[in-house]
């Protein structure tokens, strides 16, 4: 059998002449001494990859969350908004007095009058802190916290007779 030297710049290879040179290494390296798997350093750059786009990756999911948690609590704004205007018709111009919704309890018990179901919790509503204030029976204004980290757009939420704010 004849070989074929294959000079590149800085390189002399010996290989048969009846092999590609894309099976090269396959004929350098004897069958037995190849082994299954991966080697440690392969292990450790696809580790560090993974850990990269995690690193990336989070940031934006926990903010994503946050942004999400707001919009669940506008919503549960909006539906108590609804519910102090039910029940202002129903009581001819008057909101409920301030005392009666101190809890979260009193909250829950107000709305299901007006079929509007509430987890057992604020912290499950996503609420940190919900305030109800009346200083006559024709107004009212409820400040809600939203239970994300400081700087998130929308944290706090006030309803009066007006509308909701976000800010």
């Amino acid at each position: 059998m004849h070989a074929h030297v294959s000079r590149g710049p800085n390189l002399s290879i010996v290989r048969p002449h009846h092999l590609p040179p894309t099976l090269l290494t396959r004929v350098c390296t004897p069958w037995h001494t190849r082994t299954a798997g991966f080697t440690l350093i392969e292990v450790m750059i696809v580790t560090a990859i993974i850990a990269m786009l995690v690193a990336i990756g989070a940031p934006s999911l926990r903010a994503y969350a946050n942004k999400s948690r707001v919009a669940k609590v506008t919503a549960t704004s909006s539906a108590i908004r609804t519910a102090l205007e039910t029940y202002a018709v129903d009581t001819e111009g008057s909101y409920p007095p301030a005392a009666t919704l101190v809890t979260w309890q009193n909250w829950r018990d107000f709305l299901a009058q007006f079929s509007t179901p509430m987890p057992a919790t604020s912290v499950e509503a996503g609420i940190r802190t919900i305030t109800y204030t009346a200083a006559n029976p024709e107004t009212y204004n409820v400040q809600i916290e939203v239970n994300v980290p400081n700087g998130v757009t929308g944290k706090n939420i006030v309803l009066t007779p007006q509308g909701i704010t976000r800010n």
